[in-house]
């Protein structure tokens, strides 16, 4: 069996690469892109169970990357992350979809946590 596919997409490369390595160690396959259309490019091109998103990311946002992903009825799930949390984007991400919405620095054991949740689509 493949182990399940994960996408990071973040703007801070070390964060990004970072969380691909500890995933990747977790046993899953991971790849990490560095903008929004590069995520957008990468979702529409493979097939990612989890795609970890951060909230701002030049050229499209992760708000705006779920939205694309639900709109394209696509199957993967996302997680939004952010350093620049606030309530409204909490709630409009988990409206739009969002499996969860972390904020940064990421804890990164609640990660480990919600990944296979995700990945079976376990309710929070």
């Amino acid at each position: 069996m493949n182990a399940p596919r994960l996408l990071i997409a973040d703007d801070e490369k070390h964060i990004a690469e970072a969380l691909r390595l500890l995933l990747a160690e977790e046993g899953y396959e991971t790849e990490a892109v560095e903008d929004g259309p590069t995520a957008w490019a990468r979702i529409r091109d493979g097939d990612f169970a989890v795609v970890l998103a951060d909230l701002r990311m030049p050229g499209m946002d992760g708000i705006e990357l779920l939205t694309r992903i639900r709109e394209q009825n696509l199957d993967a799930e996302i997680i939004i992350f952010t350093g620049e949390g606030s309530v409204d984007s909490a709630v409009e991400a988990m409206r739009l979809g969002a499996y969860d919405y972390l904020p940064k620095p990421l804890d990164v054991a609640r990660v480990k946590a919600l990944i296979p949740k995700a990945i079976n689509g376990e309710k929070l």
